[in-house]
């Protein structure tokens, strides 16, 4: 029987092990440590630091970027950009 008790309680029977188990349970209160607070799924300063790093990526991708149009109809053209299709299509 002393096989299934921990290592320093092989003297003891299995029924003094629990009692004795019993009896020192309430001894010993656990003091609560910052570890043991309740978890949230939500961490809400790192949502809000995501949302405006995302709008802040967003807005320096869009200015920084230059925008590259295609299939575009001569009548959609800058007048620049219409001058130079002209002169595209007259020298094919």
């Amino acid at each position: 029987m002393s096989e299934n008790l921990p290592p320093n309680t092989q003297d003891l029977t299995k029924e003094e092990y629990l009692e004795a188990r019993q009896r020192n349970s309430g001894a010993r209160e656990r003091r609560r440590s910052r570890y043991d607070r309740p978890r949230t799924h939500l961490s809400w300063l790192g949502l809000f630091l995501g949302i405006i790093l995302g709008i802040a990526g967003g807005v320096s991708y869009t200015w920084t970027e230059p925008i590259n149009e295609y299939d575009v109809a001569p009548n959609q053209l800058s007048a620049e950009d219409s001058d130079h299709y002209l002169v595209a299509i007259m020298l094919e």
